[in-house]
């Protein structure tokens, strides 16, 4: 049994509009200790060389929510995808829709004005290597 907020209080699994928009950036350290044990077996990340290729592809990454429903996801070697996002009414659930038709939804794990963290629910997340989001707003 979940226990409502205090009153006054915000429900910390759950992100207002206005707190969502704006640009957040992956906290890549935190994102990786949440991976369990025999994911980062499975990708490879005890090797040196695939942990850099890792880090050099996750590390840095920022996510623009715009008050259109359109986000950016822009990569530190400068490469961007484009896409819409959609929040649940009760602004528990995230998704993000992809231009190629895919669509992705995020649990929100909690949030408050500077911290975002998003839990994929997907039945393929074995198929990814983060699908525990640590988000910091810039």
């Amino acid at each position: 049994m979940s226990v409502p907020p205090v009153y006054g209080q915000q429900d910390k699994s759950a992100i207002q509009l206005d707190e969502l928009q704006g640009t957040w950036k992956f906290d890549y350290a935190q994102s990786k200790a949440r991976i369990e044990k025999s994911k980062k077996d499975r990708f490879g990340l005890g090797n040196a060389a695939m942990n850099a290729k890792t880090e050099e592809l996750y590390k840095g990454r920022i996510y623009v929510f715009n008050s259109d429903n359109s986000f950016e996801l822009r990569a530190a070697n400068g490469a961007s995808l484009k896409g819409k996002w959609e929040l649940s009414q009760n602004g528990k659930r995230l998704t993000f829709n992809y231009p190629s038709g895919t669509a992705r939804s995020y649990r929100v794990v909690s949030s408050d004005n500077s911290q975002l963290v998003l839990k994929e629910d997907a039945s393929d997340k074995d198929k990814r290597l983060f699908t525990e989001l640590f988000l910091i707003k810039q």
